[in-house]
């Protein structure tokens, strides 16, 4: 499989996420309560901790998965697309930094703010597993290989717009 697709859309994609970023304005009412009713207090706790920026992008990409799978899609996996990125939160870099740990070749493998940058899906995972999450959310945000493979796809679709 070739990177060059990712290569040619990256800066785009980086360009695009950094805008929507900096121009975040806290969720309204209603996306607000979309996502809440969809989490369980403790996954509302992770949700709420986040940044606003990073909220408006997982319901961006909830939205998005819901209306690929269906409207009957089950709450632990809509819960999965509110929370796909939550281990991004310990990582300790702001906006600029996780635009330039995304271009770092070194440090992915460090415990420091870029290697947790780049295990933030693991990271995630174990995140929602103490927060007592649905196998299948902790699966589908950890990209585990018992995760339901229909969701998976869908939530990388969802997420790579």
């Amino acid at each position: 499989m070739s990177l060059l697709p990712r290569v040619i859309t990256l800066p785009g994609h980086l360009v695009r996420r950094f805008w929507w970023a900096s121009t975040a304005r806290p969720l309204g009412p209603a996306a607000k309560s979309m996502a809440l009713s969809h989490l369980t207090p403790a996954e509302q706790r992770l949700f709420l901790a986040m940044d606003v920026s990073d909220q408006r992008h997982h319901v961006q990409v909830a939205r998005r998965f819901v209306d690929e799978v269906g409207q009957d899609v089950p709450r632990a996996w809509v819960a999965a697309a509110l929370l796909h990125d939550v281990g991004k939160r310990v990582c300790g870099l702001g906006t600029v930094g996780r635009v330039v740990a995304t271009l770092l070749p070194f440090g992915r493998r460090g415990d420091g703010p870029i290697g947790r940058y780049h295990r933030h899906e693991p990271i995630g995972a174990s995140m929602l597993l103490s927060a007592g999450s649905d196998p299948d959310t902790v699966a589908l945000v950890g990209h585990w290989p018992e995760a339901p493979s229909r969701p998976a796809v869908a939530l990388k679709r969802a997420d790579d717009l």
